[in-house]
Formats: C-alpha cells, structure tokens, sequence
C-alpha cells in the first residue's frame, strides 16, 4: 500500500476546512476506519499514520458537535478495530486509541456511560498499558473522562482502588503532572462519602514521597493539588475534613497538618511557574 503523507494530511486539512459539512460522513469514516485498520498490520509510517488518526479526530469533533447523536456512529464504526489494535497490542496506534476514546466520552451527552465503555474500563487499569510512556498521558486523560462522564460507575465498580493505583504508580515515575491531573478528578468526582476511606491513605502517600525527595516539583505539585481540593469544597470534603485526614496520618503529632502547611506548603508556593496552578494557589 502506498502510504502518501502529502495526501493523508491533505484530506485532514480538508475536513478541518470544512468541519466536515459533507453529506458523505458515513463514506468518508468508512474508509479512514479501513485505512486504519489496513496500515495497524504495518505501521511503518508515523507521519502518515498520525494523519489518519488526526483525521478522524477531526472528524468525530465536528460531526458530533453539530450532531450529538453522531457519537454512537464513530462508537460502533471504531470500537472493532480500536479493540484490535488493542488486542494486539500495536504500541504506535495505542495512545491515538486512547486520545480518540477519551474524546468520544467527552462528546458523548448522555448521563451515564455506554455499555462497552464500562467493559473497557478494567483493560484500562491493567499494568501493562501503562508499561509504556507514549501511553501515559492519553490514558490519564481518558480517565479523567470516566470520572468526569459516570463517577457513580466508578464507585459502583469498585474501580477506585485500581485509579489510586495508577496515581500511585505515577507519583514515583517521571509523570508527575499526569499523577496529580489525575488525582484531582478523583477527589472532584468521587462522591465524598466513596471517597472518605481513601483520604488519609492518599495523604500518607504524598507526605511519604515528600519525606524522600528533595525535588522541588512534587512539593510545588503537591501545593497546587491541596489547594485545588480545598477550593471544591464540596460537601463531605471542606477543609475541616482535609485537615482532620493529614492528622490521622500521625495521631500521635499533634496538629500534624500544620506541620505540613508550615514546613511544605508555604515554604514551596511562590514557587509553582504553571500560571494556571499559581491561580489555584492563590485561592
């Protein structure tokens, strides 16, 4: 197969230009969900296959925005092949997969999430798709998805556990920024009577990693996520149950959160760089 960049990035400039205002949509995912399925067996082209991926992307942004219920059209003509690739665990289509499923999620407008998703969702949390780097940030952002789509399915399918996993796992890797992303959606979301369990657990985990680094980042990383919880304010989870969720980490110390504020938060704050997180800091 003659695997043309110039052209496959034509036909994505095409639908961009045109945001997909063509009667042929159903032809059109037709063949770019061949083609990819076509070139997963011999992915040899990255620039080539980057267009494809991105043109359906592009595709599914524009249709569904103007037609909600499209969704369920790229959910049926995608989920085969996506399910594949996978399967078979081709590693330079996996994070497209990842990038384009978080994507139907958010422009799905239903209040519940679609069957096959909840299937999905333990595959997800398995070690070995986040074994490889190029995975990390799309699969946090699908997560955050989930969270954001049907929390209630999260706590029902006694997910939490594997998330707060994951975010383990990203707090003593190089994905710091992906670890804390995800964090926050998991105290945003998480209903707070699900969440009570976790919290002094959570924190335990933060102040043991800050206790064995010096690194600057996970203190400035750790101001921002403790400021962004206290700014939800969600019922179940104001300050005096974050407060009350550091103490128990060392019952025996008093006023253990004070401690952590004084020698963590307000020692580290004014240097966090990110402006978005320096305006959740300043909350």
């Amino acid at each position: 197969m003659a695997e043309n960049d110039f052209l496959m990035r034509a036909v994505t400039r095409v639908i961009q230009i045109s945001q997909s205002d063509t009667p042929l949509v159903q032809q059109l995912l037709s063949q770019l969900v061949s083609l990819m399925n076509t070139i997963s067996n011999y992915p040899s082209n990255p620039n080539f296959n980057h267009n494809v991926f991105e043109s359906i992307s592009c595709l599914a942004r524009y249709v569904c925005a103007r037609d909600p219920s499209a969704v369920s059209q790229f959910d049926a003509a995608l989920s085969p092949v996506f399910n594949d690739i996978l399967s078979r665990d081709v590693q330079e289509f996996a994070p497209y997969v990842f990038q384009i499923l978080s994507q139907l999620l958010d422009l799905n407008q239903g209040q519940n999430l679609p069957e096959h998703f909840k299937q999905m969702l333990p595959n997800f949390l398995l070690p070995q798709f986040w074994e490889s780097h190029g995975n990390v940030p799309a699969l946090v952002k699908l997560l955050q998805s989930y969270l954001t789509k049907d929390s209630a399915f999260i706590v029902s399918s006694n997910s939490i556990s594997g998330i707060l996993g994951i975010v383990q796992r990203l707090l003593h890797s190089r994905f710091l920024d992906e670890c804390f992303q995800l964090l926050m959606s998991v105290f945003e979301f998480i209903p707070s009577d699900a969440l009570a369990s976790y919290i002094t657990p959570v924190f335990s985990m933060l102040a043991t990693k800050m206790s064995q680094t010096k690194s600057p980042r996970i203190r400035t990383s750790f101001d921002t996520f403790l400021f962004y919880i206290i700014s939800l304010d969600k019922p179940g989870l104001n300050i005096d149950v974050i407060i009350a969720g550091f103490d128990a980490i060392q019952p025996t110390v008093p006023n253990f959160f004070e401690k952590i504020y004084g020698a963590v938060v307000m020692a580290t704050v004014k240097e966090v760089i990110n402006i978005e997180n320096r305006r959740i800091c300043t909350y």
